[in-house]
């Protein structure tokens, strides 16, 4: 082990969403645990264990966490099954429980770039079709908007980053570019679905 990186033995509960993309099957498995959508390497001893599982289980894994001191980029690696829940109930001991309380708990968090390119391409109107969607759809407690000062990544202004915990539908971050007014609504409603006839009404009002 470098010694630019510590490593930390430590328990990871959350919920199976299914296979990442791999040349290698079952080498690496998406898990949405309470900081978003992590992927995960498992090792080689244990993919004959894990080949069938469905998505939607709940998890309890041994994992090494691997963390670059310089650039804090994370690598996960599974080392222990301890419970898969195959009912697909979540966990329910103490522990557990306290963990998927504290990401219900957790609002998503959208990210909507303010610099000067993104400003010019309409990023204050795509703001307030944000803000219109969330209210008339009581996701005030839900859902929090936030003006960042550039994502650096000007020629796909306007953009933004949505960021979402386990609970809701599209976990993890998601990021959005050259985003145009008209598209808010569905953009939206794939984390938080509605009808989109009825969302795509509350832009063309604005």
């Amino acid at each position: 082990m470098s010694k630019h990186y510590q490593k930390l033995i430590k328990p990871l509960v959350g919920q199976f969403l299914g296979w990442a993309d791999d040349r290698t099957p079952h080498r690496y498995l998406n898990i949405a645990t309470v900081r978003g959508e992590e992927r995960v390497k498992v090792a080689k001893s244990l993919r004959p264990q894990i080949q069938d599982w469905q998505p939607g289980i709940w998890l309890t894994l041994m994992s090494q966490e691997q963390i670059c001191k310089q650039t804090g980029k994370r690598k996960l690696k599974v080392k222990q099954l301890l419970t898969p829940n195959q009912s697909g109930i979540a966990p329910s001991s103490p522990q557990e429980s306290s963990l998927v309380a504290t990401e219900s708990a957790t609002p998503t968090k959208i990210q909507v770039c303010q610099g000067s390119s993104c400003r010019r391409r309409g990023s204050g109107q795509i703001c307030q079709a944000m803000q219109a969607y969330i209210e008339a759809y009581d996701l005030t407690d839900r859902v929090e908007i936030q003006s960042v000062k550039c994502l650096h990544q000007c020629k796909a202004a306007p953009q933004a980053i949505v960021t979402s915990p386990a609970s809701e539908v599209l976990p993890g971050k998601t990021h959005y570019r050259q985003i145009q007014p008209d598209r808010v609504a569905a953009i939206l409603a794939k984390h938080f679905p509605i009808k989109l006839s009825s969302a795509q009404a509350i832009v063309t009002a604005l």
